[in-house]
């Protein structure tokens, strides 16, 4: 039986092992930035989706995305962990956002 997004949200949460090779080889600078941002509670969802529209325009690895990003012609769909958590139907309310 296939597991719903919200299950493994927990799992990783709750039962996860430190990232060994995190803790060796640490995320590189904008992705620490970008995700100081998706990760604060403090940010709504407007100020989420506006960084990460600026990462992709800088950072991007596709020159197309960069481009694409930079005219907002990216469509961001950010779900929340605590969106996540709270579906009643797991995965099928993700078809219906």
């Amino acid at each position: 039986m296939k597991r719903h997004l919200a299950e493994m949200l927990l799992d990783i949460k709750f039962r996860n092992k430190p990232d060994k090779m995190r803790s060796k080889r640490p995320y590189s600078e904008d992705i620490a930035a970008i995700n100081s941002v998706l990760f604060n509670p403090q940010y709504d969802r407007k100020r989420k989706i506006r960084a990460y529209w600026s990462w992709l325009a800088k950072n991007q690895p596709c020159i197309f995305g960069r481009m694409a990003a930079t005219q907002k012609k990216v469509f961001i769909c950010l779900l929340e962990e605590n969106e996540l958590l709270t579906m009643k139907k797991g995965d099928e309310d993700l078809d219906q956002a």
